[in-house]
């Protein structure tokens, strides 16, 4: 019938934009020494995007972030929240939001660690808002 097509056609639709907004939305492997070499060289182009603040850590003298450090910091944060007792969806909104900010620009260790403190400090108000108790 009309009308099943129509709905057909209007469903196929918002499928093509849904799979649109998805490819707009994915966050580049960052972990990558192809994708680490070019954040490293756009900092170098532009020092305005760097974090390092005076430091005498520039993208030639500092190991990139790699693996081993996300786990780790992946790991801190499933310990911090089973600590006290929070929930464990504050740890994926965490990563989302590291994920997204290093993927952008070149950082140090030191600042990952404290990009990743904050991001789970702020997951852990969006998904746990309740007070807690120490």
């Amino acid at each position: 019938s009309p009308q099943t097509i129509v709905a057909t056609e209007e469903v196929c639709e918002r499928l093509k934009v849904m799979i649109r907004q998805e490819i707009d939305y994915m966050i580049p492997d960052y972990l990558t020494p192809a994708w680490q070499a070019g954040l490293a060289a756009a900092e170098v182009s532009d020092p305005s995007t760097t974090d390092n603040n005076g430091d005498e850590s520039s993208p030639s003298s500092s190991e990139p972030i790699n693996v081993l450090w996300r786990d780790k910091i992946c790991e801190w944060c499933y310990n911090l929240v089973d600590h006290y007792e929070l929930a464990r969806e504050s740890v994926s909104v965490a990563m989302n939001i590291v994920d997204r900010y290093v993927s952008s620009r070149f950082i140090t260790p030191k600042t990952y660690t404290i990009v990743a403190v904050t991001a789970i400090h702020i997951a852990i108000k969006l998904v746990s808002p309740w007070k807690l108790r120490m």
